[in-house]
This record gives structure tokens, C-alpha cells and sequence, in this order.
């Protein structure tokens, strides 16, 4: 080889040694995106091989299950133990619907809850009691971002069951479908401002607050405040491991 091919040599090797150090220099920079958009593709592959449709996850509602509650879809056969609760001024004093007066109005909620399995809406599933199967509230979800991978759920609970811990059990057992199923990263609860009992039951579930939300529903013939709170998939699973779900 002569001299001047040793010298085109040389700078081809050193133009690829650039080149290969540029390459590991941007491949060590942008891992960490690839990784996060493999991990987002991964969530929604999972999600589309375990359901067909997303709504297909509500047209057929698991059965959940805590220690002491049975987490089930309503069916029209609930009226009874729904208005006992619904038509309590109390269970009703801070959420957006008016007491039942009759069970005519049990009924129409449920047709609506009903409606929303047939057509896969985020809704809600019914408490009852392992011991004796009454059932004694509500919990599910208001809403779902599949393209932001978030949720908000809501609850109510008779008022002959306030302050034993049921909410608690229940929401959390929400959250883990929300994370583990739904595969969410962020869930998100709301409460009148002057609902503390809610707000404890958030808290409990390891909920952390993000503000107030300032007349941000007409509620009742007013305008309403309401505190904001949320979890999201990564302190979940922590506080799992800590034993607190």
C-alpha cells in the first residue's frame, strides 16, 4: 500500500470512528425516548389483544372481589336495594343527582346504567356484601382517555355503611383494575370541596391532591368547587408493594 493510499486510508477510518461515535453518542441520547414510545406501543398492543374493542371491556364487566365485597354488574333486579340508599337526603347531599323519590326513579338509573354496559361506556359496578348479598353502593369509572391512558372514577355508598372502611376497599380495588386492565397511567377522583368523607376515602387509597377546582360544575342550582385528586400507575404499584392496596 502505498503512502498517499495509507493517508485515504487513514482518514477513512477516522471519518468512520466519528461516524460510529456519533452514532453510540445520539442511539445513548434517544434510548430513553425509543424505550418510553416501545413501552406506550407495548400498553396499546396489550390492550388491543386482550380486548377487540375497548368497549368490549364494559359490555362485559368482571366480577371484582375485596375481602368483604362482591363488585358486579347492576341489573334491574338491584331496584331495591338502590333506592333504599338513593332516596336518603344524606347519600345524595354531595353528588350531582337529586334523591330518588320513587322507585320509578331507581329504575330509570338503572335502565341507563344498563344502556351503558350494552354500548361499552365507562359505568359503574354495584357493592354488595359477601356476608348476605345486599347490595350497598356504587363504584366505576366516569370516563376514560384511552389516547391519554387516564380515568376518573366515582363512587356512593349507603349511609348505613359510612365510616367501616367499605369505600376504601372497594376504590382501591378500582384503582388496581384501572392500572392493571385498563392499563392507565394516571387516575384521577373528584369531591365537593365540603365532602371530607370522600376526600378521606382518596386520601386512604393513596390519592395525592392537585388543587381546588374553582366553580367548575353547575350543580344544584350553583356553581360548584371541587377538590381534585389523583394516582398514578408508578406510586400505585409502589404503595402495592408497601402493602397499602
Amino acid at each position: 500500500m502505498s503512502a498517499c493510499d495509507r493517508i485515504i486510508m487513514s482518514k477513512y477510518e477516522t471519518g468512520t470512528v466519528m461516524k460510529n461515535r456519533l452514532n453510540l453518542y445520539f442511539h445513548i441520547v434517544f434510548t430513553h425516548w425509543e424505550i418510553l414510545h416501545i413501552l406506550i406501543l407495548l400498553n396499546h398492543m396489550t390492550l388491543t389483544k386482550n380486548i377487540s374493542k375497548p368497549e368490549d371491556l364494559f359490555k362485559n364487566l368482571p366480577t371484582l372481589e375485596t375481602d368483604r365485597l362482591k363488585l358486579r354488574m347492576l341489573n334491574m333486579r338491584d331496584a331495591g336495594d338502590v333506592f333504599e340508599y338513593a332516596s336518603v337526603p344524606e347519600v345524595s347531599r354531595y353528588v350531582s343527582w337529586e334523591p330518588h323519590r320513587t322507585i320509578a326513579d331507581t329504575k330509570s338509573f338503572l335502565k341507563q346504567v344498563v344502556y351503558q354496559y350494552e354500548k361499552g361506556f365507562p359505568t359503574s359496578w354495584g357493592l354488595v356484601l359477601k356476608e348476605d348479598g345486599k347490595l350497598i353502593g356504587t363504584g366505576g369509572f366516569i370516563g376514560w382517555s384511552i389516547e391519554h391512558s387516564k380515568a376518573e372514577i366515582g363512587y356512593v355508598i349507603s349511609n348505613q355503611y359510612w365510616n367501616k372502611g367499605y369505600m376504601t376497599e372497594a376504590a382501591s380495588r378500582l384503582l388496581r383494575f384501572g392500572f392493571e386492565i385498563m392499563l392507565l397511567e394516571r387516575i384521577e377522583a373528584r369531591c365537593f370541596v365540603e365532602n371530607t368523607a370522600s376526600e378521606r376515602v382518596m386520601q386512604k387509597c393513596g390519592m395525592k391532591p392537585e388543587g381546588i377546582l374553582r366553580s367548575s360544575m353547575y350543580v344544584k342550582g350553583a356553581f360548584r368547587n371541587f377538590k381534585l385528586y389523583s394516582i398514578l400507575r408508578n406510586e400505585f404499584f409502589e404503595n402495592a408493594q408497601d402493602g397499602n392496596h
